[in-house]
């Protein structure tokens, strides 16, 4: 039959009812209904109105057709008075309070709070209780709510030494050392170095993601690398490069980002070989590569290292050459999509991961020499 809405006084019927889904053959069907009044009840706790009461009531009609009416008791709307953090030690609370969607003054939110609480997740340096994550502190005079964040610090560092041999780079040492939580500030320290007898490897970043306090981000990255690879008998290939990059990014909404970056590098290539006749081949390249990177991406992963939910995309134009100067010209753009599916409900982290990479690099001003076009797709 019909579907009504009464007592609704903030928004009108027709909103309210826009969230009910048409019913599958005509039927009367009790999920739908519990969809309705779910979608219905988060519309009012997104908008302040934390004890808002939603009942339905069933009016029978004749020739099996029923009436439904939703009763609405909208409540009083709450604002944020306080947002605290306990349990950050050394993480200082400006750097876990500008990843939330929630702040002093706005109207309270569940879903903004919920998408918070999934942003400090991702952030890994601040560690949520999940077992109590978030408590309320409710004045119901002053219509107002406190909330105080509880959680721990997270693994800030990460040291890696080791040494082993493989095929590429022989017997090889390496160290290396990240915090993403550089002094409790929430930026990005990383240094790498590998040492061995075919390959070199020197490398060392930093980032801040909030710029200025302001939801911008400034990165830069220096590396040397050098590789002496013996492709096949008599065949020698040694290659030296050294640059860096500098990147500036924006902030789109709380999972969103775009990004700015210049790279500049020079290769140095040398190839030997020996002809059957016992000649002795040697080809030089020199490549100084000036590249401008262009990216946006989106990323609602629950986890940056180990995610079992959620999604990430994004996309990527590289221009090389050009009015940047070097001798190597090419357009590369390139986009990813990655999503995870939880397998299991219960505390073992599993998932499956469908993945599509697609790209295409496209030389310009003949330099086919350095690079052919190509398209990948996998999964």
């Amino acid at each position: 039959g019909t579907i009504t809405i009464e007592g609704a006084e903030r928004y009108s019927p027709e909103i309210l009812l826009g969230v009910f889904e048409k019913p599958n053959g005509g039927w009367l069907r009790q999920n739908v209904i519990d969809k309705g009044v779910e979608a219905i009840g988060e519309v009012y706790s997104n908008t302040g109105h934390l004890f808002a009461q939603v009942q339905t009531e069933l009016i029978e009609r004749e020739d099996q057709v029923a009436d439904l009416v939703v009763h609405v008791d909208e409540g009083d709307q709450f604002r944020i008075r306080r947002v605290e953090f306990k349990g950050n030690t050394k993480t200082k609370d400006k750097v876990i309070r500008r990843e939330m969607a929630v702040q002093e003054g706005m109207v309270m939110s569940t879903a903004a709070l919920r998408n918070s609480l999934l942003r400090l997740q991702q952030m890994e340096f601040f560690k949520v209780d999940e077992s109590d994550p978030v408590a309320f502190d409710i004045d119901q005079e002053g219509k107002t709510v406190d909330l105080t964040v509880n959680g721990e610090e997270g693994d800030r560092t990460e040291l890696l030494f080791g040494g082993g041999f493989s095929e590429i780079d022989g017997f090889f040492f390496q160290g290396q050392f990240k915090t993403r939580n550089f002094l409790g500030r929430g930026e990005t320290l990383a240094l790498n170095a590998q040492v061995g007898a075919r390959q070199d490897i020197f490398d060392i970043s930093y980032q801040v993601p909030w710029f200025m306090d302001r939801p911008q981000s400034i990165g830069a990255n220096l590396f040397v690398r050098r590789l002496d690879y013996a492709l096949l008998t008599g065949q020698d290939f040694v290659t030296n490069n050294a640059g860096g990059s500098i990147t500036y990014g924006r902030n789109l909404g709380l999972f969103g980002s775009a990004s700015l970056t210049f790279t500049r590098y020079q290769s140095d290539e040398t190839r030997r070989e020996q002809t059957i006749d016992g000649e002795q081949l040697e080809q030089n390249l020199e490549r100084e590569v000036s590249m401008i990177r262009f990216g946006v991406s989106k990323d609602r992963r629950d986890s940056r290292l180990q995610p079992t939910v959620g999604s990430r995309y994004s996309l990527l134009l590289d221009y090389a050459g050009g009015v940047l100067g070097g001798n190597t010209n090419f357009v590369r753009p390139r986009g990813t999509y990655t999503k995870y599916i939880p397998l299991t409900k219960e505390r073992l982290q599993t998932s499956w991961a469908f993945n599509i990479d697609a790209g295409l690099i496209e030389p310009i001003d003949g330099t086919d020499l350095f690079f052919n076009d190509r398209f990948y797709l996998g999964g």
